[in-house]
């Protein structure tokens, strides 16, 4: 339904240093599970090597684990 109002919860569930697992949960208005699912973000080079994440972005997911 496209007037459904929906809750969609994010975190990080792992990471390494050259990358990072979100985990997603989808809620319905009385907190029953939709759907869940999970994408996984690595840093490469231009080459597509992959590279160390920033110091920026693993200081704040350490901060938030």
């Amino acid at each position: 339904r496209y007037d459904q109002e929906i809750t969609v919860r994010t975190w990080v569930e792992t990471f390494s240093r050259a990358s990072l697992t979100f985990a997603y949960q989808v809620l319905d208005e009385a907190g029953a599970l939709l759907a869940e699912g999970r994408t996984e973000h690595a840093c490469v080079d231009s080459t597509g090597k992959p590279v160390r994440l920033p110091d920026w972005l693993l200081a704040l997911v350490r901060g938030h684990a």
